[in-house]
């Protein structure tokens, strides 16, 4: 009796896998974590599962907010005080583009 078993098909998986494992670590560089921690994760989960924790653990030098000293900021526009780096809100912003007519 011969045993046919086709590994072609599941070769393609696993290198697909691993490509998406690659590539999530290369996208955890500039992530808490690093490469390692992310390419581990999306390996033994998933690359869809290690890619949304990767982009959910904040980045490695978050820019922070200067008027009230969140420094976990990465948005343009702060979550606690809502205002950017000049220090307008997004209300302010939206407004001064505004024209009134007279």
């Amino acid at each position: 009796m011969e045993s046919t078993f086709d590994i072609g098909g599941i070769g393609v998986a696993i290198f697909i896998w691993a490509l998406g494992s690659l590539l999530v670590g290369f996208a955890g560089m500039n992530r808490k974590g690093g490469f390692l921690r992310a390419f581990l994760i999306s390996l033994i989960l998933s690359p869809l599962a290690g890619i949304f924790l990767t982009v959910g653990g904040g980045q490695k030098n978050p820019i922070g907010c200067r008027h009230c000293g969140n420094a976990e900021n990465e948005a343009e526009y702060c979550g606690v005080c809502g205002k950017n780096e000049e220090g307008f809100t997004s209300a302010m912003k939206q407004s001064s583009h505004v024209k009134i007519a007279e």
